[in-house]
């Protein structure tokens, strides 16, 4: 597994930041970019950095950003989009209220993941009784068939003794 590193970057001079970063190490290796003082006007400039940065981030890489002011609504989005990661804005102000809904999504995505885990239980469960009831009906069939065979060849090695006997029983006779 390759190394992973969390760094940290400041405002307002992202893209300056970014490219020095970048020098220090190796591609696909950032696992956690924390960002601090962004402002609305210094988020173009945080785009254009996470532009840079997009192919140093892991697969499961995150950015955490921390601001004190108000964002508009799709500054996560966009900022996303540039780095090709998760983007997560806390506000320090309302820390108590982004840790409730972290907490409480963190909690439905466990529900989430039970109820799923259950699903496939339950599907796994009927799949294991329909094959076995398969099984069984092969099995009930086969017996019968076995069953079927043994009777006509006794029916028939009767049959068999019987002419041999009605035929040396005529010889004899005549």
């Amino acid at each position: 597994m390759s190394n992973r590193v969390v760094v940290e970057i400041s405002g307002p001079q992202f893209v300056q930041s970014a490219v020095e970063m970048s020098k220090g190490i190796s591609l696909q290796t950032i696992f956690r970019l924390n960002v601090h003082n962004l402002t609305g006007n210094s988020v173009s400039a945080l785009q254009s950095a996470l532009n840079k940065l997009r192919n140093y981030f892991a697969n499961d890489g995150s950015v955490m950003i921390s601001t004190s002011q108000a964002l508009s609504n799709g500054t996560a989005s966009v900022l996303s989009s540039a780095a090709g990661v998760p983007v997560y804005i806390s506000n320090p102000t309302f820390q108590w209220w982004g840790a409730a809904r972290a907490n409480a999504a963190a909690r439905q995505m466990q529900i989430s993941d039970s109820q799923q885990a259950q699903t496939i239980h339950t599907q796994m469960d009927a799949q294991a009784r329909k094959d076995q009831m398969q099984r069984w009906q092969i099995s009930s069939d086969l017996q019968t068939k076995i069953f079927g065979i043994q009777q006509t060849a006794k029916i028939n090695s009767a049959r068999s003794a019987q002419k041999a006997f009605q035929m040396m029983n005529s010889y004899i006779r005549s």
